[in-house]
C-alpha cells in the first residue's frame, strides 16, 4: 500500500490490526479461565501419567 492509499483510508490499518489481535487474545484468556482449561489440562496430564509407559503412545 502506498502512502497516498494509506492516507485515503485514514491510516486505520496501522492501529486496527493490533487492537483486534489484543482483543482476541484477551477473549481467549477469559474463555480459558471461565471454562477451567488449566484444571482440565492438569487432569489430562494425570490421566496420561496414570497409563504408565503406554501414556505417551495413547496420547499421540
Amino acid at each position: 500500500m502506498s502512502v497516498t492509499e494509506n492516507q485515503q483510508t485514514g491510516g486505520r490499518g496501522g492501529w486496527l490490526k493490533p487492537v483486534i489481535l489484543i482483543t482476541v487474545v484477551i477473549v481467549l484468556l477469559v474463555l480459558a479461565r471461565t471454562l477451567g482449561l488449566g484444571e482440565k489440562l492438569g487432569e489430562l496430564k494425570n490421566w496420561i501419567q496414570g497409563l504408565g509407559p503406554a501414556g505417551p503412545v495413547v496420547f499421540y
